[in-house]
């Protein structure tokens, strides 16, 4: 069983209902750039994220952020037993020596969290050809904050690029949940 979030068939409105949103650090003192736009290219539709992440502790990062509640209801993710997306990236790594660091990550928010800045992370690894990742919620990390992540009460999903400076040319075709 899966639930579709978006395809980005229209640039509108997610399936949900709600706008995807860009975010970066720029509200905390940071220097990174987002550009956020709904493409097609050869009957294939995406959202693409291009700019620059200028990792300055805390800050580092760009996101686009979808909204989850929908007339003031939370969205209960607890059938789910994860996120799946599909998305690949034109970012070169190829001057990094060793093993690529984790750069790419979704984030959820719940109603738990009162503070934009506390966040459920898990980092995905896209390389230039598309690929669909399952990112099981054992897998997500607390961020700022000691609770546990409660699929029940989701207040928001977001797919960021942060913590290293970095050209950043994401895309993805799906999300959602498994």
């Amino acid at each position: 069983m899966s639930y579709l979030l978006d395809n980005f068939s229209t640039s509108e409105k997610s399936c949900l209902g709600s706008s995807w949103v860009a975010n970066n650090d720029q509200a905390m003192g940071g220097s990174s750039q987002l550009e956020l736009s709904h493409q097609q290219v050869e009957n294939q539709t995406f959202l693409r994220l291009q700019g620059q992440v200028n990792h300055n502790p805390p800050a580092g990062y760009i996101e686009a952020s979808l909204p989850l509640i929908r007339s003031r209801h939370l969205f209960d993710a607890s059938d789910f037993e994860g996120v799946f997306l599909c998305a690949k990236s034109k970012t070169s790594f190829e001057n990094f020596e060793g093993e690529v660091p984790e750069r790419f990550f979704i984030r959820l928010q719940t109603r738990e969290l009162s503070m934009p800045w506390q966040y459920y992370q898990a980092a995905f690894s896209p390389r230039d050809q598309w690929e669909t990742f399952q990112i099981p919620f054992q897998r997500f990390r607390a961020i700022r904050t000691s609770h546990a992540l409660n699929p029940e009460r989701l207040t928001a999903i977001a797919v960021a690029a942060a913590e290293h400076d970095f050209e950043v040319d994401l895309e993805l075709t799906e999300i959602g949940f498994y």
